[in-house]
């Protein structure tokens, strides 16, 4: 493809700046538009984006309530219209649509790019697999690395966004951010906090982040049982946040606590890191850049109250933090992406 034009399809589930956990996706796009001379979007939800001329962008209609006969119907419309405006086709996570429409594409010439993360995969995401041509993860456990097509990708993190600020940091404090689900084990996080309770040790701790409606009885669980922290103000639960908003949220909080099963590589870390916050996480995944300290075993919370109580009695080591945010930088910034993406397709 060297020497033709760099056009792009992207599928994704959402594209809005403002949710959340996706919101992200908004600002991948505007770094890509300089690297390629035409981008566009196929997602199932379209909110609020800041993009320029270069990005079209084509909504299966999930903000009108469409039915998912329509979705499907819309899916092929704009996959066949738009077949002479693309090379190229980079599909952020849903396999289905590589199953859907990837035999079509490599019949037509189009290079298949999977971004594929998770730690496990059932049928669809094997076959998936082994329709795409190459096939993106950033943890090294993801179902999609160690093969021949596989390759690392930086998690994209806007370092000049999520970087260390000049902004007070509350004494012996603790946050998460996150969905509010069972995966992410913030019970684990609140059973430690009890811990420190009973042991008097001071601390405040905030978590921010929205259940879906099928584990709203997961939240109810956790404000029950974390009824005490509440009471006396050591715990306060916050709705999430949008994501762009997070970098001085981060620089307010000691400890950032990440509790995602073993393999995950969650970005929040990252942008933690970056935001020079001290990061406790369970994920072997981070190995790789969190030294033994920071460190606590999979659904440990005892452990975990250890680790709290070691950083709290620790002064904050500017030589660790600078470390941690230069491996972000190094590693996973988003405009590496772009350029690892770039190449991929040529």
């Amino acid at each position: 493809m060297k020497g033709k034009k760099a056009r792009l399809l992207v599928i994704t589930q959402k594209v809005d700046r403002d949710d959340p956990v996706l919101g992200f996706f908004d600002e991948w796009l505007r770094s890509f538009e300089p690297l390629f001379d035409e981008i566009n979007v196929i997602c199932l939800f379209r909110g609020k984006s800041v993009l320029g001329s270069k990005t079209k962008i084509w909504s299966l209609g999930k903000e009108r309530k469409t039915s998912r006969i329509r979705y499907l119907w819309l899916f092929y419309r704009y996959v066949f219209k738009l077949r002479n405006s693309y090379d190229a086709v980079f599909v952020h996570m849903n396999v289905e649509y590589v199953l859907l429409a990837g035999l079509w594409w490599r019949w037509t010439g189009k290079k298949i790019i999977l971004w594929y993360n998770h730690t496990s995969g059932g049928w669809k995401a094997r076959l998936a697999f082994h329709i795409a041509h190459v096939l993106c993860h950033t943890s090294p456990y993801a179902a999609s690395a160690g093969k021949i097509k596989s390759q690392r990708m930086p998690a994209g993190i806007n370092t000049a966004i999520f970087k260390e600020q000049s902004l007070p940091r509350r004494e012996h404090s603790i946050l998460f951010i996150g969905r509010i689900a069972p995966i992410k084990k913030v019970h684990v996080l609140v059973d430690a906090l009890l811990i420190l309770y009973k042991k008097n040790i001071p601390f405040f701790t905030a978590i921010y982040g929205d259940a879906l409606p099928s584990t709203l009885y997961y939240v109810e669980q956790l404000k029950a049982k974390a009824h005490a922290l509440t009471k006396e103000g050591k715990l306060s639960f916050f709705s999430a946040i949008k994501n762009r908003e997070t970098p001085s949220i981060y620089n307010s909080y000691e400890i950032f606590v990440n509790l995602t099963p073993r393999g995950n590589f969650d970005k929040t870390v990252l942008e933690a890191l970056a935001c020079g916050t001290t990061v406790l996480a369970s994920s072997d995944a981070f190995y790789e850049v969190l030294e033994e300290p920071y460190r606590f075993i999979e659904d440990d919370p005892e452990e975990l109250a250890r680790k709290i109580e070691h950083v709290f009695r620790t002064p904050r080591n500017k030589e660790t933090r600078e470390r941690h945010s230069a491996y972000v930088k190094k590693e996973h910034e988003l405009s590496y992406l772009g350029l690892r993406l770039r190449k991929l397709i040529q």
